[in-house]
This record gives C-alpha cells, sequence and structure tokens, in this order.
C-alpha cells in the first residue's frame, strides 16, 4: 500500500507530525488545556525538521 511515491511521502509526513505532537507533549511544552491551534502551531514547526531530516534521511539509504 506504501509502495507509491505519493502514498509514502504522505505517510511520512504524518508520522513525523504525530512524533512532533507527542514530542511537545511529553516534554510539557503541550498540555490537554491548550487550544488546538497551539498544538497545531508547536506540532508544525516542530515537524517541519522532523520531515525534511526524514527525506534526507531515505535519500543517504
Amino acid at each position: 500500500m506504501f509502495q507509491r511515491p505519493l502514498s509514502e511521502t504522505v505517510m511520512a509526513y504524518l508520522v513525523s507530525l504525530a512524533a512532533s505532537a507527542f514530542m511537545m507533549f511529553f516534554f510539557h511544552k503541550l498540555s490537554f488545556d491548550d487550544p488546538w491551534s497551539i498544538w497545531l502551531n508547536y506540532t508544525l514547526v516542530l515537524g517541519l525538521p522532523a520531515a525534511v531530516g526524514g527525506a534526507a534521511g531515505r535519500l543517504a539509504v
């Protein structure tokens, strides 16, 4: 299912965004009391370098 470039890319971005949101919650930068817009902003800011690093790692392998 994830052997096509588009679906593989989308899945990689979703995993990096989910990992970013989890890390922000784990290190107490976000809490469940925060509004969704703060969650979205923080996750996107941290998810961008994660996605770029993941893409660079895919190219290296």
